[in-house]
């Protein structure tokens, strides 16, 4: 048997560095949901750095659900940063 520790949490903890995926059915788009506003206004997401192969062609293009509007970002060793 695993030895699992859960913890209770509420969302009002979570912030800007907290980042949730899913993905498209057909396996071709990853959405992060990132649970927060940074002060900065600058969001990295270090799971996504330049050294973690993400999909085989990369990452091509980064838009808004809500609105298709393209993201600028660049991926660094850091992470992905808008």
């Amino acid at each position: 048997m695993l030895n699992v520790k859960t913890y209770r949490w509420t969302f009002r903890e979570l912030g800007a560095a907290d980042v949730r995926f899913t993905r498209s059915k057909d396996n071709t788009k990853l959405f992060a949901i990132v649970l927060g506003n940074p002060e900065s206004g600058t969001y990295t997401i270090k799971c996504l750095n330049k050294d973690e192969k993400i999909a085989t062609g990369g990452i091509s293009k980064i838009s808004l659900v809500s609105t298709n509007e393209v993201v600028h970002w660049k991926q660094t060793k850091e992470g992905l940063t808008h």
